[in-house]
């Protein structure tokens, strides 16, 4: 009788990866560890529906990001976007269409740099309170005039789990990593999954263990990534 290896996924996955995973004796439990809670004022509301009115370049490095500017703005507008990872990505392709999209890149860092090849003067960033720096540095440094609008907080939901009982941890941002290591350890013999190389270097500040960075940024890519590594891991172990 095949045992069951169990992976945690610190963000909700499609039923249908879970499902399959399954069949296969993988176990995918998800929880999250953080709470995402939009924070639009009154005045950036009325700044957001003036900016939808108006041709202009924005910038998007998460897909919470866009569901809030999405329920503020849910017609088709005039703007070229850029983003960060397939996820965010596909959710304003349905949104706003894919012709929308200027640019992508795996991380914020990247992206700046294509914002920049591009001579852009002047662009709209949307983001949480907990955005990394490197976009808005590189963006200011290059002398491009950046608009911020902070459109939701990261709040933690730590909480201690049996950590010992899971194979495999996935971690879609620098921000799960940090609430998840608030109350648990890695133990050895884990390998832990990040959806990028940001979420990858915080996880090294917590970890020794091995790291695998997804391939592609979308977030079932890297559940599908972690089942397929657990089922070669499963049939070299039947070998």
């Amino acid at each position: 009788m095949n045992e069951c290896i169990n992976i945690l996924s610190t963000r909700a996955i499609s039923a249908e990866i879970i499902s399959a995973a399954l069949s296969n004796h993988i176990h995918i439990e998800c929880r999250d560890f953080i709470k995402i809670i939009p924070v639009l004022s009154d005045e950036n509301k009325e700044n957001i529906l003036q900016i939808a009115k108006q041709p202009e370049v924005v910038v998007f490095t998460s897909m919470n990001a866009v569901d809030i500017i999405q329920a503020q703005v849910p017609e088709k507008v005039s703007w070229k976007i850029y983003c960060v990872g397939d996820t965010t990505a596909e959710k304003i392709t349905s949104w706003q269409g894919a012709e929308s999209i200027i640019a992508m890149a795996d991380n914020a860092g990247l992206l700046a740099e294509k914002i920049i090849e591009d001579q852009r003067s002047e662009v709209w960033f949307f983001c949480g309170d907990r955005r990394r720096d490197e976009l808005p540095e590189k963006l200011k440094n290059a002398g491009i005039n950046l608009h911020e609008i902070v459109v939701y907080e990261t709040i933690n939901k730590s909480e201690e789990i049996e950590v010992e009982n899971y194979a495999g941890i996935l971690f879609f941002s620098p921000s799960a990593v940090e609430s998840y290591f608030e109350n648990n350890i890695s133990q050895p013999g884990q390998v832990f999954f990040a959806i990028g190389k940001t979420t990858a270097a915080t996880l090294e500040t917590f970890t020794s263990e091995r790291i695998i960075t997804g391939q592609f940024t979308g977030k079932d890519s890297l559940a599908l990534e972690a089942v397929n590594y657990f089922t070669e891991v499963k049939e070299n172990n039947n070998e």
